[in-house]
């Protein structure tokens, strides 16, 4: 009897462990790479993701019926390229560590990484009492299957993180009603010209700070920037420094694309100082953690905003130091016309007189002769001294005239 129930009990044992193997050795992939995504067109494009630890991974591309193999190391992670034809589709990849996982209706086309804050998350729905011009219209003829969304789920993080949550989605009008304006905008704009898939993975949040994208590393540089020590020290989720970093962005780095593309800035308003060296960092930073070379960074410029309007009495208005610039630029032609009227004309006439003879020939001996006369001289060289004290005149006080102008 007894031996009956050890017997019963090994059995039933082996039978949950070999459950349990079976359960794990299946391939397991991050979010990013699931039915209906799109790959990088005529690229190496990176694969990743975990199975049975020490085992070997094999990867077939249905569009070339390559293999592709790698051994997960001890935690099980494994990585490898594939090689990408020009766009097209749809495709299959399958992995295989023992069991197969097959991901369908694969697109080859132009992928697309979309970040910022809220004017990149902003909807095609529209905010509440901020819609976009003509979507509905645009919503309703959105329908497009070679244009696949994905949008990351805000997450806020200590850690970095190893995937995202979210799904890949066909351009329809219910998908589209809730994806970022920008992006689709972008998207449809690409597939138009280009005529192949386009994909658009946004990882945005609305209000987030360029210190939040970036890494402790990167921010070292500004030591105004205050990099939280425990969970405790995240006061806002979306304005913490590197905390969108680790949630959103750190599980993507790696996949391989064509480029991003940005809009943000208006969070980081009242330090703009720094703006454009962080803005530099945070680009650098990301082109080396994705090891592809310096590949497309294109952004979007905050719309124009008076900040007198929310800065309280006294203190510096933040965008006068941007607006004098302007307006100085905005002078550069009228400068240009001032001193062409004023003093090149005056000049190129009285040295057109002093080597003007009486029958009209132009010659250096009537130059000579020009000045040898005490007078004429006299005026030559006044007329010099009020060219180059108008010169002058013009840099000295045409700069702080545009200052001025831009304060009113």
């Amino acid at each position: 009897m007894k031996s009956s129930i050890i017997k019963t009990g090994a059995m039933l044992a082996g039978f949950l462990l070999a459950a349990c193997l079976s359960t794990h050795a299946e391939v397991k992939l991050p979010a990013i790479f699931s039915d209906g995504m799109v790959m990088q067109q005529q690229t190496n494009a990176n694969l990743w993701g975990t199975a049975t630890p020490y085992k070997k991974v094999t990867v077939t591309t249905s569009w070339n019926g390559k293999q592709y193999a790698a051994t997960a190391d001890k935690n099980g992670a494994w990585k490898l390229t594939v090689a990408t034809p020009e766009a097209g589709g749809p495709y299959t990849v399958t992995f295989d560590d023992g069991t197969q996982k097959t991901l369908n209706n694969i697109l080859i086309g132009e992928l697309w990484l979309c970040s910022g804050q809220s004017n990149m998350e902003m909807p095609m729905k529209g905010f509440k009492n901020q819609p976009v011009e003509n979507a509905n219209m645009d919503i309703l003829h959105s329908k497009n299957p070679q244009i696949r969304l994905f949008t990351v789920k805000r997450t806020s993080t200590f850690t970095p993180q190893n995937d995202v949550i979210g799904s890949w989605k066909e351009a329809n009008p219910v998908s589209v009603r809730d994806f970022s304006a920008t992006a689709y905008y972008f998207g449809r704009l690409v597939n138009e010209i280009l005529d192949v898939p386009v994909g658009l993975v946004v990882a945005a949040w609305g209000g987030s700070a360029c210190e939040a994208w970036m890494t402790a590393d990167w921010l070292k540089a500004f030591p105004e920037a205050k990099i939280p020590q425990t969970e405790a020290d995240i006061k806002s989720k979306n304005r913490t420094p590197t905390v969108l970093y680790n949630g959103m962005l750190h599980p993507l780095i790696g996949m391989t694309m064509k480029g991003v593309i940005w809009y943000q800035g208006e969070d980081n308003w009242n330090r703009a100082h720094t703006y454009a060296d962080m803005f530099t960092r945070l680009i650098n930073g990301w082109r080396a953690e994705w090891k592809q070379g310096d590949f497309p960074f294109y952004y979007c410029q905050i719309a124009p905003y008076d900040y007198g309007i929310i800065t309280e009495k006294g203190k510096e208005v933040i965008n006068k130091v941007s607006a004098f610039f302007m307006r100085r630029r905005n002078w550069t032609i009228p400068y240009a016309l001032f001193l062409a009227v004023f003093v090149v004309m005056p000049l190129l006439l009285i040295v057109l007189y002093a080597f003007t003879d009486a029958e009209g020939a132009f010659t250096f001996a009537n130059f000579r002769k020009f000045m040898m006369h005490p007078e004429a001289l006299n005026t030559f060289v006044y007329s010099i001294g009020i060219a180059i004290i108008t010169t002058l005149a013009c840099l000295l006080l045409g700069y702080p005239a545009a200052y001025i102008l831009s304060q009113a």
